[in-house]
């Protein structure tokens, strides 16, 4: 960004002003810090519902623990989101990257 980062008023902060000193700036707001802290509890339950699966083990760990402890269609789209971002993952591995001259390309 070549304005710099943006102040509590949306209004550019230059890079060199003076009070802005290297290193960490409290940006969060309540709605932020809120939605944060909502997605942890959310996803702390989801891991004790799959935590309690656990106890039936088999090949395909995601799609069984989710299985166990939710509904099934829900375990179909966590199997093939893992799939899709796995494909993304290695397709992404393979791609040439600018001012890589290691690639082969």
């Amino acid at each position: 960004m070549a304005e710099g980062r943006r102040g509590p008023d949306m209004k550019p902060v230059p890079p060199n002003s003076p009070g802005n000193a290297p290193g960490l700036h409290r940006t969060l707001g309540l709605g932020e810090v809120t939605a944060g802290g909502v997605g942890i509890i959310i996803g702390a339950g989801i891991y004790v519902l799959i935590g309690a699966a656990t106890a039936y083990p088999s090949a395909a760990a995601e799609y069984e623990y989710t299985r166990q402890a939710l509904p099934e269609w829900i375990a179909f789209v966590v199997s093939w989101v893992t799939v899709v971002v796995c494909a993304a993952g290695v397709i992404a591995a393979f791609l040439p990257r600018p001012g890589n001259r290691s690639a082969a390309a």
